[in-house]
C-alpha cells in the first residue's frame, strides 16, 4: 500500500509541474475558503490473529477546508481546515457467549466514532482547460475522538442476539493520526468561485482501540485496528 501511495504522489508531482512550466498564469488567489461534505466508506483492518474483516459502515465527512497559495500562479498550495468525521468499521471473531457458555459463538461488533480532524498536507491543480482544473492532494490528517459507540451481533448455533440500539464504547483511542492521497476535478463558476470533486484514500496508522480494548468474551486480547477509507468529497471554494 505504501508504494502505491508513493508512486501516485510523484506522478501527481511530475504531471503539475510540467503544465505549470507550460502555461504561464497571472497571480492567483493566495488564500481559498470552502465548504465541503460527502460520503465515505469504512473499513478496519484488524492486526488480532483470528480476527476476520467485518464489513464496511458509510460514514459522512463535512468541513471547512482553507487553501493557502504558496506561488504567483494557481498550482501549489498548503491544504488545512476543520472537518468532522463519522467512520467506523466492523470486526468478526469466535468467542464464547455467556448465556449459552456450552455453544461457540461468533460475534460481530461494529463501531461507529465521530471525530473532529484538522488535515495538513499540499494540493497540487494543473492550469484550467475548458473551465476544468485536474487537483490532487497528499498529507496528514489529525484527529480527536468526540463520541464513541458500538454494536454487538452474536451468532450461537441457530440463536441469534442482537444488541438493538448503539452502546457508549469507551475504549476507543483518543488520538488518530491518518495518511491521506487523493485526485478530483474543479470546475470554475465564475472568478475565484468553483465547484469541486475529491476522491480521497485514508489510512489510519494509529491503533483505533486504545489499551484498555480486549476481547472481552475469551483470551483478553488486547485489539489493535486500523481504520481506512474512501471519501468523495463535494465542495464549493471561494
Amino acid at each position: 500500500m505504501k508504494k502505491y501511495f508513493f508512486v501516485i504522489v510523484l506522478v501527481m508531482l511530475f504531471v503539475t509541474n510540467v503544465m505549470a512550466q507550460a502555461d504561464a498564469v497571472a497571480p492567483a488567489k493566495k488564500i481559498v475558503v470552502g465548504i465541503t461534505a460527502g460520503p465515505s466508506i469504512d473499513w478496519f483492518f484488524q492486526k488480532n490473529d483470528h480476527y476476520e474483516k467485518g464489513g464496511i459502515i458509510i460514514g459522512v465527512r463535512y468541513g471547512i477546508p482553507l487553501d493557502v497559495n504558496l506561488t504567483d500562479a494557481e498550482n501549489y498550495y498548503f491544504s488545512t481546515g476543520l472537518k468532522v468525521e463519522h467512520s467506523g468499521g466492523k470486526i468478526k471473531y469466535k468467542g464464547v457467549y455467556d448465556k449459552f457458555p456450552e455453544e461457540n459463538a461468533s460475534f460481530t461488533t461494529a463501531y461507529n466514532s465521530i471525530f473532529f480532524s484538522i488535515p495538513t498536507g499540499i494540493k497540487l491543480k494543473t492550469p484550467s482547460f475548458n473551465n476544468f482544473v485536474i487537483a490532487g492532494n497528499f498529507g496528514l490528517s489529525h484527529a480527536l475522538a468526540l463520541h464513541n459507540t458500538k454494536k454487538n451481533h452474536v451468532d450461537v448455533g441457530k440463536v441469534e442476539v442482537i444488541d438493538k440500539k448503539w452502546s457508549k464504547y469507551e475504549n476507543c483511542s483518543f488520538f488518530k493520526e491518518s495518511v491521506f492521497v487523493g485526485i478530483g476535478l474543479e470546475y470554475i463558476i465564475r472568478d475565484n468561485c468553483r465547484a469541486s470533486f475529491m476522491a480521497n484514500y485514508s489510512y489510519s496508522f494509529t491503533n483505533y482501540h486504545n489499551r484498555k480494548a480486549v476481547n472481552q468474551f475469551e483470551t483478553k486480547e488486547k485489539l489493535k485496528g486500523n481504520l481506512n477509507a474512501i471519501d468523495f468529497v463535494f465542495g464549493i471554494f471561494f
